[in-house]
């Protein structure tokens, strides 16, 4: 029986309504809402990817995937967080953009 892996890399929208509000009255007015806002702080697109990830992971005998994903710097801990729940053996690691902020989240699951 072969396996798969896989490679996801994902910018979701993952604003929370907070930080929405507090946008630019540029990005408010040229940039979708739905693309930049996710319910749930933020997270609810990617707690969806990550169930998906389960599925995925269990029909199609997916041994390893590879998660690439952009987030808030404030997210960083509610992230981890969800990656535990969703993927308890998950290694996860965060990176800098280069002002310094805590932007991509890298997940080996």
């Amino acid at each position: 029986a072969s396996s798969y892996s896989i490679i996801i890399l994902a910018n979701l929208p993952y604003l929370s309504n907070e930080i929405y509000r507090s946008a630019s009255a540029d990005v408010q007015k040229y940039e979708p809402k739905s693309a930049l806002y996710s319910s749930k702080d933020g997270l609810a697109h990617y707690e969806k990817l990550f169930k998906q990830i389960n599925l995925l992971k269990k029909a199609c005998r997916v041994s390893h995937v590879a998660c690439l994903m952009e987030l808030s710097p404030e997210q960083k801990k509610s992230t981890a967080l969800l990656v535990q729940k969703y993927f308890p053996k998950a290694k996860a690691s965060f990176q800098k953009d280069l002002t310094g902020k805590w932007r991509i989240c890298k997940i080996e699951i």
